[in-house]
């Protein structure tokens, strides 16, 4: 990542894992890739394209209990902002 980052044309990189899961809904599940970033991660895209809610807060030890979804996702799960989801995640 930090090699990236020297490169003029790239404006931010950020390390983050990708794992596997099913998320579901009082509705409905639906399999997804779950993308985990840093505290480090530049959110001002998704600031800019947030329609509603907000971005996930980080503590400073542990891990955030909140995730971002996409509207067409959310959708699908027939969620809402503050709903609850329950995460599953898949060994590979």
């Amino acid at each position: 990542v930090q090699s990236l980052r020297q490169i003029p044309e790239i404006s931010s990189a950020t390390a983050y894992f990708q794992k596997p899961a099913l998320l579901k809904s009082q509705e409905t599940m639906e399999g997804i890739v779950l993308k985990g970033v840093s505290s480090e991660w530049d959110s001002a895209f998704f600031a800019a394209c947030l329609t509603d809610g907000h971005l996930p807060v980080f503590p400073d030890s542990g891990a955030s209990k909140e995730i971002l979804l996409s509207k067409k996702l959310a959708a699908r799960l027939a969620v809402k902002t503050g709903d609850k989801v329950r995460l599953y995640f898949l060994d590979e």
